[in-house]
């Protein structure tokens, strides 16, 4: 009998196992099963089951990213689960599809997910969208507001803020908000004072607690600045600046390891807030390292050029590492 080479009988029987394999590609989606899985999608709102539905949703832009429709339905969903970098996604795709007034919700949502991301000029550019498309929308204003404030446009900022408590008089975060604007213009009295509206109105309105924490942390108070922050944590405890501004507390009081383990937390929760990076990097600096802290003091720099307090340190850490070398 003869005897196949060794190397004839592996080719063999690969051939014969892709022959029987079966065919993984899959198919586009056809327009009834979008339909299909739209209605299933909305079951699954309405049953309240958004992780399910936003996988639908996910399944269909797969196929077609240009559906406005669905890209506004998916991004207010991940929108309300906090997902802020994949609603911003979601929501740029519907607005760059959308027209009239879907085309305003998606600017809309952009500009809150945007804000709630820690990417201020994008938002701002979006609010500015989406106030074109609806005036009087007091979500887009607040978070406009905010982001203005975070973009050194302090004076725009409380303009804008003020509009959104023309339209909503008893609306905490709008007191909120306009007290970041105050205190970011550095005036601390009446920041203190929008603040205390919010907390009359809302008394855990988290935003408000981390804004008079800011406060008593500028008037040197730490303890106080600390107790303002970790009730605002108790409420919202992905809240990035609450981590930073009790950080920052506890580095001033010298607990720097307590500082760390803060801002480790904020850098954690949103590696993209500049106030975090840069509250990081003084604790860095603090305990002597020198490179970290002005990785940090460039990176809260990028993220908010208008961060003018980080570029002294950078160069005096420049100095002391050219004299050392």
């Amino acid at each position: 009998m003869r005897v196949r080479p060794f190397w004839m009988v592996v080719v063999i029987m690969v051939s014969l196992s892709l022959a029987v394999l079966p065919t993984f590609a899959q198919e586009k989606l056809s327009e009834k099963d979008v339909q299909k899985l739209m209605e299933e999608a909305e079951k699954k709102v309405n049953d309240d089951k958004p992780a399910e539905a936003i996988e639908d949703y996910r399944s269909i832009v797969k196929d077609y990213p240009d559906n406005g429709e669905v890209q506004l339905k998916l991004g207010e969903l991940l929108r309300a689960s906090e997902q802020w970098t994949s609603a911003a996604t979601a929501f740029k795709r519907a607005s760059d599809h959308l027209t009239g007034p879907d085309q305003g919700k998606a600017y809309e949502g952009l500009t809150i997910a945007l804000t709630k991301d820690a990417k201020y000029e994008q938002a701002v550019e979006a609010g500015q969208k989406a106030l074109d498309a609806n005036p009087t929308s007091a979500s887009t204003l607040v978070n406009l507001a905010f982001s203005l404030s975070k973009t050194g446009k302090l004076q725009e900022a409380a303009d804008t803020a003020r509009k959104a408590l023309d339209l909503e008089h008893n609306s905490a975060i709008a007191n909120a908000t306009l007290g970041e604007a105050l205190l970011a213009d550095g005036k601390f009295d009446e920041a203190e004072a929008s603040f205390g509206k919010a907390l009359g109105i809302e008394k855990d309105n988290a935003e408000a607690l981390a804004g008079m924490a800011d406060i008593y942390l500028r008037k040197e108070s730490y303890d106080q600045a600390i107790e303002s922050a970790t009730q605002a944590l108790e409420f919202n405890d992905k809240l990035t600046r609450a981590y930073a501004i009790r950080g920052m507390a506890q580095n001033a009081k010298g607990d720097t390891s307590a500082a760390y383990s803060d801002l480790s937390m904020a850098v954690t929760v949103n590696p993209n807030d500049p106030d975090a990076q840069f509250a990081f990097a003084k604790v860095y600096e603090k305990q002597g390292n020198a490179g970290m802290a002005a990785t940090a003091y460039n990176k809260a720099l990028e993220l908010n050029p208008n961060l003018s307090d980080a570029y002294w340190p950078l160069v005096t850490i420049d100095r002391k590492s050219t004299r050392l070398n």
